[in-house]
């Protein structure tokens, strides 16, 4: 049957690459979830929209999943020109020649 939203019970994931619902996602992708959409991305998305406000979404590699805030541990880190580029990292990145500090 071809549904526009994968079944919550069990909580099924809508993944893109295969255009099936799955439990886990696959290798290298985001699982993301939001009121309209649980599904398994490449990259995970800029913001979302919180009671009103807009947040920053950030990729988490020792979870693969889309979170707000980084796991303990981790600095969430944004690219100053490439905005696709949002991630929880275990040290802060040099960028060209500037560094960026904790």
């Amino acid at each position: 049957m071809c549904l526009s939203m994968c079944p919550s019970t069990p909580a099924y994931l809508a993944d893109l690459q295969s255009g099936v619902c799955v439990l886990k996602c696959a290798n290298n992708t985001y699982q993301y979830t939001n009121n309209t959409f649980r599904g398994c991305l490449d990259t995970c998305p800029p913001k979302v929209f919180t009671n009103g406000l807009s947040v920053d979404l950030y990729e988490d590699n020792t979870t693969w999943t889309c979170v707000q805030v980084c796991p303990y541990g981790y600095y969430a880190f944004k690219h100053p020109s490439d905005t696709s580029i949002r991630e929880c990292v275990k040290t802060c990145p040099m960028v060209g020649a500037t560094y960026y500090f904790a």
